[in-house]
Formats: C-alpha cells, structure tokens, sequence
C-alpha cells in the first residue's frame, strides 16, 4: 500500500476509535446523570416526609388546624414527586418500588386523618368532662358550705336560747358536722379522681383510668 493510503487509514481508525470512545462517555455520563437525578428525587422524597411529619407533630402538640392543612400539601408533593420519579425508572423492579411509596403515602394520609377525627372527638369529650367536674365541684362545695351555715345557726340559736334540750343539739350538730364532713370527703376524692385523669391524659397508663 502507497504511504499516503496506510497514513489515510491509520488517522481514520484513529478517528472511528476516538468518535466511539466519544460516543461510549457520552452514554456513560448520560447514565451517570441520570442516576443522579434519580437519587436527588428520592433524598427530596425523603426530606419531604421529615417535614410532613415535622407539621403532624406541630399539630398534636399544638392543635392547630394551619398544620392539618400543611400537612395536606406534603402528601400532595409526595404523590406527585414519586410519580414524576418512577416515570424515571426503566427497570419494573424500581417502578414497583416507587408503588410501593405512592401506596404508603395514601396510608400515612388516611391514619392522618384518622388521628384528626378523634382528636377533635377527643376534644369534644374532655370539654365534656371539664363542665361535668366543674359541676360535681360546685355542688359539693354548695353542699359543705350549706352545711357549715346551718350548724352555725343552730350554735347561734343555743347560744341565746334557755329551753333548748342539750341532747337534741348535740344531735343537730353532729349531723351538721358528719354532713359536711362528707362534703369534705366528697371533694378530696373527687380532686384524687381528677388528678388520675390527668395521668391518664398524659401517661396513657390504663392503671389511671381504673383510678
């Protein structure tokens, strides 16, 4: 072969090798690429779920509605994000996996919701309880303090009266004391049971509640 020829062939394979070596980092970092995306998506997934479930704990500590709502757009933002990522994925294997969030996310909703429900029913019934204890307290209170009234008009009454017989005042004033006594009793227990509730409230122990 002519020098010309063998120099002509040796730049053209040198060529043809350096396009396919171009062409093979191209696909690679395509790849590469991708493979990135894919897992920025599923860091923001997982930093999408912190902060859902930072605004479900800003709403049972604090009760306020605001994160109801916010939590509402997390798992909007889940769903749709998750969606956008399988569509990324070429394996069935990984488009399974990213079913399997989408799923959970519908769950972790649903329970959300759930948890809601009864804690505004929760609520409902403690403020309940409040009006009914307000009431047994004031009762007992109006019933020792009845009491304490009466026995000091029978003491006033004995006190300026000759005729009374003495046996039938002791009577009178042991029953005004035993009565208020029994107030007395009354409210001391009724603040024990009230204080079992609050454990219970906090501690969720069932041995309160038997309290």
């Amino acid at each position: 072969m002519k020098m010309w020829v063998k120099l002509g062939l040796g730049f053209g394979i040198v060529l043809l090798m350096t396009i396919a070596v171009s062409i093979i980092g191209w696909r690679a970092m395509n790849g590469v690429v991708e493979r990135v995306e894919k897992a920025d998506d599923v860091n923001r997934l997982v930093k999408i779920i912190k902060e859902a479930r930072q605004q479900e704990k800003n709403f049972i500590i604090r009760g306020d509605e605001i994160y109801i709502t916010e939590v509402g757009k997390k798992v909007e933002e889940l769903k749709s994000l998750a969606s956008e990522t399988k569509d990324k994925f070429n394996q069935q294997v990984n488009k399974e996996q990213m079913d399997h969030v989408l799923k959970e996310v519908e769950h972790y909703a649903v329970a959300f919701d759930q948890y809601v429900n009864l804690s505004k029913k929760c609520n409902v019934s403690m403020q309940d309880v409040r009006v009914a204890a307000h009431v047994v307290m004031d009762q007992a209170e109006m019933i020792r303090a009845d009491q304490k009234q009466q026995l000091t008009k029978i003491q006033s009454s004995a006190a300026s009266s000759t005729k009374r017989n003495q046996s039938e005042y002791e009577v009178m004033v042991a029953d005004k004391l035993s009565k208020a006594d029994d107030a007395n009793r009354l409210i001391k227990w009724f603040l024990d049971t009230r204080k079992s509730e609050k454990d219970f409230v906090i501690f969720k122990d069932a041995k309160y509640k038997d309290k």
